[in-house]
């Protein structure tokens, strides 16, 4: 994230309206710099395992799945208006402030809508975890209004300081 911001501002990476093609591998990268997507399209699951960031959006965006444990974000996470054709995988992840999920769509990859039989089963099968949160921390609020998802959501062990703000989110088939 160079050249260095004018005083009293923050660097940015901004993508508006651009197609990514390939794989986005931030793994275990220590960024100075915020990172947004606006309106954009991803070919490849995001790999966010690991990163550390002052802040990260992706807003309006298409995306096969965003894989993102052990995140550091220092301030905001915003996924929001997005379309999200895969899992979200945030376990062991650390939000310094709000963790924001508004309005977007979240359906598992290889999604058929019928329950699994998850008695026997000691874990949920891949093809039906939504959002995988186990353990995070979020210092501020959980925004999820209008949120939509397919499949599990899972915040076993999760700690949220602040609100868990979801008017108008629904699972359709109940999970």
């Amino acid at each position: 994230c160079r050249p260095e911001p004018a005083r009293g501002q923050q660097a940015t990476l901004r993508l508006r309206g651009f197609t990514v093609r390939g794989a986005l591998d931030l793994r275990d990268v220590d960024l100075s710099c915020v990172v947004e997507f606006d309106d954009c399209a991803f070919t490849d699951p995001l790999a966010l395992d690991g990163l550390t960031t002052p802040a990260l959006r992706l807003t309006g965006c298409r995306v096969p799945g965003v894989n993102a444990d052990r995140l550091h974000v220092t301030r905001g996470l915003t996924v929001t208006q997005s379309t999200v054709d895969g899992s979200i995988y945030l376990r062991d992840a650390r939000i310094g402030a709000q963790l924001d999920l508004t309005g977007s769509t979240v359906t598992p990859t290889g999604y058929t809508g019928v329950r699994p039989d998850i008695k026997s089963a000691t874990v949920t099968p891949p093809e039906y975890v939504g959002i995988d949160a186990e353990n995070i921390v979020v210092q501020g609020d959980f925004g999820g209004a209008d949120l939509t998802w397919h499949g599990a959501l899972s915040l076993n062990l999760a700690r949220i300081d602040g609100a868990l703000i979801m008017t108008g989110a629904h699972c359709p088939e109940g999970f």
